[in-house]
Formats: structure tokens, sequence, C-alpha cells
């Protein structure tokens, strides 16, 4: 397995800083002189200034190499991207790095509740098998 930061910072240019975002993004970099231009596998970057924001897409996860638990092998069918759902793994992704029991809960609140709408309803919910998956590394972050 891969953790997401190391497969982010080892895509940047050379002494970039790779900082953990406060928004919606996952992570924010400042490229050496602000000399930032590409693409990501794994990510979506957007530019502003001389800062990259980070966002994940949906195939981080897998690309990670993060196994499945019950709950993401019951969502493997709202695979997928969708803009929703990389905002809602950037915050999963985040309870990666740092696993805090009331965080992953908070979180998988929140994906079950999206589960429940786009089961409801028959539209939506690509992606969330991504957020799922995280979710589960984040739990088997617990208990390490």
């Amino acid at each position: 397995m891969i953790p997401p930061r190391m497969l982010a910072a080892g895509l940047l240019p050379r002494d970039a800083p790779l900082y953990r975002d406060r928004g919606n993004a996952l992570y924010v970099t400042r490229a050496p002189g602000g000399d930032w231009r590409g693409n990501l596998p794994g990510f979506r970057v957007e530019t502003r200034g001389d800062w990259a924001y980070l966002y994940p897409l949906c195939a981080l996860p897998e690309i990670c190499g993060f196994p499945p638990d019950d709950l993401a092998e019951r969502l493997k069918r709202f695979s997928g991207e969708s803009l929703p759902a990389q905002l809602l793994l950037a915050g999963c992704l985040k309870a990666v790095e740092r696993p805090v029991p009331a965080e992953i809960a908070r979180w998988e609140k929140r994906l079950r509740q999206s589960a429940a709408e786009a089961m409801r309803t028959g539209r939506g919910g690509e992606g969330l098998y991504a957020c799922a998956l995280a979710l589960a590394e984040a739990k088997r972050g617990l208990k390490d």
C-alpha cells in the first residue's frame, strides 16, 4: 500500500513542499519559483497564483492499494468519478492520515447518507466506493 501523501510527494517537482489543506482539497503545494504545471495521476490539480491545490480523484484509493472492508464491498457498484465524491474523498483521506474515531464516524455517516440517497433516488453515487475504501483504511489505522 502506498500512502496518498507519499504518492503525491513523489509526483511533485523536487523540493516542492506539500501541506495538508484546511479546505476542500487534500493537499496544497507551492512549487519553487511558483512554476507549476501538469497533472498528477490520481489527483485533479487547480492552480491559484503560485499555489497548486490537489483534489483526489476517485481512482486514488485503488492506485494506493487500499483493500476493501464489508462496507466498501457493498458500495462497489458506486465506482466512477464525481465532484461530490471527490470532496467527500478528500475528507476521508484526511482521516487516513490522522485516524481519530470521531472524525471517522462523521465521514462514515456522510458516506452512508450519500449512499442511501443514491439508492433511494437511483441517481448519483459515483465515487462512493472510493470513499468507502479510504474509510476502511482509516479504520485500520485505528487498530495500529
